[in-house]
């Protein structure tokens, strides 16, 4: 089953389009718990001159939350930042005329589409701050590269989940 969500802007934060998809979860089943999520689409930031700045990422354009249940999986995907793509009267006639597909999308899954079934914490560590530290991963591993020629050091996507440890317990977020 694939329904859309009647919400009409996107919302534009990680922490907003978390609660926006952990209440879509609520609606669909109680015990879902989340075991995955993925920002998606990092583009290129845009210079105070509008240009494309090839050395910063932008922020994400979509999010991808896999939901788990004893008995049943949900996939919420949310569009996000839909508002920097456009000049904003060419965005008003786009969404009167239908062109734009809906800001999100639920999908109630028969199997789980996600490798992880170990739940995140209900309050797990700042979206920001994990973000933050995707990049300074990246930085290190992009050491010698030019940031004007490369871009390596760049977010392109962001994912959440729980590991294991050798045990088989689960040791934290990733």
């Amino acid at each position: 089953m694939l329904g859309a969500t009647n919400v009409v802007e996107a919302a534009d934060t990680p922490a907003d389009v978390v609660q926006r998809a952990l209440g879509e979860a609520k609606r669909g089943a109680p015990d879902l718990r989340l075991v995955q999520l993925q920002f998606l689409g990092f583009a290129f930031a845009t210079g105070k001159n509008g240009i494309p700045d090839m050395t910063r990422e932008g922020p994400p354009k979509g999010a991808v939350f896999y939901f788990l249940a004893p008995r049943s999986a949900l996939r919420v995907f949310i569009r996000m930042n839909r508002d920097a793509q456009y000049p904003p009267d060419v965005l008003k006639t786009l969404r009167e005329r239908g062109v734009l597909a809906k800001d999100g999308e639920v999908e109630t899954l028969n199997e789980p589409h996600s490798p992880f079934t170990l739940p995140l914490p209900d309050t797990f560590l700042d979206l920001g701050r994990a973000i933050d530290a995707a990049k300074n991963a990246a930085g290190a591993d992009c050491a010698g590269e030019d940031p004007r020629m490369s871009s390596c050091r760049l977010v392109q996507t962001a994912e959440l989940h729980m590991h294991w440890n050798e045990r088989g317990d689960a040791a934290g977020p990733v």
